[in-house]
């Protein structure tokens, strides 16, 4: 029950002007995510961007905004963000599974078979994951 109170549109609205006043008062990373979740990924980018001033390696918030910027169609900061999760926080599967996502969107199935082979390894079974690996893998074959 709280956390539908915590997504809800208003509650979003009141926690990002909250954020804009007074960015140590919020938790960034979690406000990131929920701004993705909630469908607002350029909010969440700018989120996440100003958490990142202040922890420039924080692996979760550079997930979050790489995971923004893909949402707004910029494959390629999304890459860039993702690469760079991947190295803060290299036994996290989640940035590869993205990272994977972007590759394909990006028309470069071989790569991203690899880069989702390492999410799987990483993070054991994951149907988003086998979904994109097969689509990935049939796409290379075509390739």
């Amino acid at each position: 029950m709280v956390a539908l109170a915590l997504a809800t549109p208003e509650n979003l609205d009141a926690r990002l002007l909250r954020f804009r006043s007074d960015p140590g008062g919020e938790d960034a990373v979690a406000l990131a995510h929920a701004l993705l979740e909630a469908k607002r990924p350029r909010e969440a980018g700018e989120v996440a961007k100003r958490h990142l001033q202040d922890a420039p390696d924080h692996a979760e918030a550079l997930l979050y905004l790489g995971r923004a910027w893909m949402d707004q169609g910029d494959l390629l900061r999304a890459q860039k963000t993702l690469l760079q999760a991947a190295r803060a926080d290299a036994r996290s599967p989640a940035p590869y599974r993205w990272l994977g996502e972007v590759l394909l969107r990006r028309g470069d199935p071989e790569r991203a078979a690899r880069v989702l082979d390492k999410a799987a390894s990483l993070g054991g079974p994951d149907p988003a994951v086998e979904r994109l690996a097969s689509r990935a893998a049939r796409l290379a074959r075509v390739a």
